[in-house]
């Protein structure tokens, strides 16, 4: 790769509002309705502060809950999220 060549995101995250945040090789974001997550998600008190973390790795994009009192779903299936992460069959997510 070519030095000063942008490289296309590992994962990428949709909200809401469409806005669209790229997750790198390797990245992390916390996402919740708190000021200190890295995606802050305007919500109600159903959602957690610190929601939970989406790591793009390797093997793929892994999803954990880290909310101590509210849990996390997948939309559709209602698949819960625990606080053991979870491999996503998608590499773009909403949420």
């Amino acid at each position: 790769m070519a030095v000063g060549q942008a490289t296309s995101p590992a994962a990428r995250v949709s909200t809401p509002a469409g806005l669209v945040v790229g997750i790198p090789e390797g990245g992390r974001l916390v996402f919740g309705r708190g000021p200190d997550s890295d995606l802050t998600i305007a919500a109600g008190r159903g959602l957690s502060r610190r929601a939970g973390v989406i790591s793009a790795v390797g093997d793929g994009v892994w999803i954990a809950n880290i909310s101590r009192t509210h849990a996390l779903y997948t939309e559709g299936d209602g698949y819960r999220i625990d606080r053991k992460s979870t491999r996503l069959n998608s590499s773009h997510l909403g949420i």
